[in-house]
């Protein structure tokens, strides 16, 4: 069973409510975000600043000038993100509607960019 909590205050209420309706085991508390989209374009634009940072220094170390992006793709196909989770934890522990902070999620994209040289 899979249940959704949209108030953070609300979670150790629950999970002592699931114990006294005779739940022994809880496996995966997973901590997410309900739309990603906004997250994922800020780190793609990251991402894509530090490609341009990088590309920059090697260009100088090269002696040659960074010129215009060629080719630019995002690597799709990664897990992302990665959950908090507080795993499995024995029910006669909990009794007392447990603690739970939240943490934090990391929302990582990879971009491959290719420059030009002048």
């Amino acid at each position: 069973m899979n249940v959704t909590i949209r108030d953070i205050d609300r979670v150790g209420d629950v999970l002592a409510a699931v114990t006294e309706a005779g739940a022994n085991n809880i496996f995966g508390v997973y901590f997410s975000v309900s739309d990603p989209a906004a997250l994922e374009t800020e780190a793609r634009a990251a991402a894509v600043a530090d490609a341009r940072e990088r590309a920059a220094s090697l260009a100088e170390l090269g002696g040659v000038n960074l010129g215009d992006v060629q080719v630019i793709s995002e690597l799709i196909g990664q897990a992302a993100p990665f959950p908090r989770t507080l795993g499995g934890f024995d029910m006669a522990e909990a009794a007392m509607a447990p603690s739970i902070s939240p943490g934090q999620l990391s929302y990582n994209v990879q971009i491959q960019v290719t420059f030009g040289i002048k």
